[in-house]
């Protein structure tokens, strides 16, 4: 993988100017399917790589205000039922969220209490409504329910945009995953089982029998779990250099590093580009000397989807184990970070070391945040 040279980071895709004229186009249609149908039209098309609609809006008002300004503060009232329910959590947690004193969190974590009594009242939802409600599903971790709906929404969508099939189809595969992993040790074969049906189901065979990104990660996640990695890097490589739509479920940026070219020479002229392009900031709440880490590098969309299912497995494999989390360019308050990795020491049974790294060069290149966090756990460590 080559760092160098320095480029300049990519322009935004929209500007605060066409956000608010897209949110107000949006804002103005007379239903709630309407008002959510024009604010993912304006998401799907602009996300040269699609981020959770909570992440994408949090990032680009942290570089400018005036995007955040674009969304209301409050919703427009346009009904007094689940729909309206969905378009605030929709408003709300692109906004950030919001202190619950309006009551927001709990009527979105409402929303889930009961799988089947939330697909029957959904039912007659429109497509926009439903591929709303299947976001916030997934931004509360409610993996049945994502799965439930996704599913659905596949099988009846039909004007439902390809960015959003593709989207619904990993978040299907990615809710089974998390749903099955954590008993993955006690018997593999379950979980293997479980993904192994999707492919026959209708609302998927379709997808995960093509070409498309998607359906190759599928192949070669099945064939890496079977221990078959030398017919599933292949594919792999060629998931990481497909151009198109690609979802923020599965972000592979597979990196194949020839170990033979890091001579000491070498890594110390690189040490020294990346170093100079970085600063680090290393926690040790437990003492590191005379025993391993395992070594976890990534940023904060791959933290916030497999930290706690990374913690939960070490944990029931390995009692006690001492874990770092090499942390790269979270938001400049880390207080909620160090709160989750407290919460997954206490909850998963292991000790937690962290850095948080503010890399220059992945905010320039956020194209290559898998490859960059690959060189941190070579550099860093």
């Amino acid at each position: 993988m080559a760092l160098h040279p320095d480029h300049d980071a990519p322009s935004h895709r929209f500007s605060p100017t066409q956000a608010t004229e897209a949110v107000a186009v949006a804002l103005a249609q007379p239903s709630i399917e309407g008002v959510l149908a024009g604010l993912h039209a304006f998401e799907f098309d602009f996300a040269e790589r699609f981020e959770w609609p909570w992440m994408r809006w949090r990032h680009l008002s942290d570089d400018d205000p005036a995007y955040l300004a674009a969304l209301p503060q409050t919703a427009p009232t346009l009904s007094q039922d689940i729909e309206q329910t969905i378009l605030n959590s929709a408003l709300d947690m692109r906004r950030g969220g919001t202190p619950d004193n309006n009551g927001m969190a709990s009527a979105r974590a409402s929303l889930f209490t009961d799988a089947s009594d939330l697909m029957q009242a959904s039912a007659a939802l429109g497509p926009s409504l439903q591929l709303e409600l299947t976001l916030t599903a997934y931004h509360e971790r409610k993996w049945q329910a994502v799965e439930l709906l996704a599913l659905r929404l596949l099988a009846t969508g039909g004007t439902l945009a390809q960015n959003a099939r593709t989207l619904l189809t990993d978040m299907v595969f990615f809710a089974v995953y998390r749903r099955h992993m954590p008993g993955y040790v006690d018997n593999p074969r379950h979980l293997y089982d479980q993904l192994e049906a999707l492919k026959n189901k209708p609302e998927m065979a379709k997808t995960l029998g093509g070409d498309s990104t998607s359906a190759i990660l599928y192949r070669a996640n099945m064939l890496a779990m079977k221990g078959n990695f030398e017919a599933a890097l292949p594919l792999y490589a060629n998931a990481a250099s497909a151009g198109g739509f690609v979802s923020p479920v599965f972000p592979h940026a597979q990196v194949l590093l020839p170990l033979e070219g890091l001579t000491e020479d070498k890594r110390t002229e690189d040490m020294q580009w990346y170093h100079a392009r970085s600063k680090t900031e290393f926690v040790y709440s437990h003492p590191p000397e005379g025993e391993h880490a395992l070594m976890v590098a990534c940023e904060q969309s791959y933290f916030d989807q497999y930290g706690d299912i990374y913690c939960q497995i070490v944990g029931y494999t390995n009692p006690d184990a001492l874990i770092h989390f090499h942390l790269i360019n979270f938001p400049a308050d880390r207080t909620p970070a160090v709160a989750r990795l407290r919460e997954m020491e206490r909850a998963c049974n292991v000790r937690i070391n962290h850095t948080f790294e503010d890399s220059e060069f992945m905010a320039k290149r956020p194209q290559l945040k898998g490859g960059v966090c690959v060189h941190a756990l070579y550099l860093s460590a």
